[in-house]
């Protein structure tokens, strides 16, 4: 596999770690922004529709190190949803989330679901509230 091959292999999965806010002057758009130019698939629109569901248009020029943990959290959510890469992977993506946002975040998923050129793992303690519509492949209890 060359290294062309591998970086667009790696870009066919989104896992992002919580975002680093500390000290960090980039601005929620200025991180978006970057993050549409790692995927190659990314939806602006999707992009938008989501920072508008979420709630996030109020702090999207902020400075990240201003975000409130559940905010950068949303900030995560609108990048793995709209780049567009086949397989997603959401660590506990309901954790810090207001309750208007977590049922954003379960209809976004219970819908997604059905789309047959993306795949989603869900990394939680137990199956999140609201996604019971939600076809499951594989529950692992540990």
């Amino acid at each position: 596999m060359t290294g062309e091959q591998a970086y667009e292999a790696n870009r066919a999965v989104y896992w992002h770690d919580a975002i680093s806010r500390e000290g960090n002057e980039t601005t929620g758009r200025g991180w978006l922004e970057f993050q549409a130019q790692r995927y190659g698939s990314w939806n602006e629109k999707l992009a938008a529709g989501m920072v508008e569901a979420l709630d996030l248009e109020i702090h999207i020029s902020k400075p990240l190190y201003m975000y409130s943990l559940g905010s950068a959290r949303k900030l995560n959510l609108v990048a793995a949803f709209a780049s567009g890469v086949r397989v997603t992977c959401l660590d506990a993506p309901f954790v810090a989330l207001d309750g208007p946002s977590r049922s954003v975040v379960a209809e976004f998923l219970n819908e997604a679901s059905e789309h047959p050129g993306r795949s989603w793992m869900v990394f939680d303690y137990e199956p999140p509230p609201g996604l019971g519509a939600m076809r499951f492949a594989q529950v692992l209890r540990f």
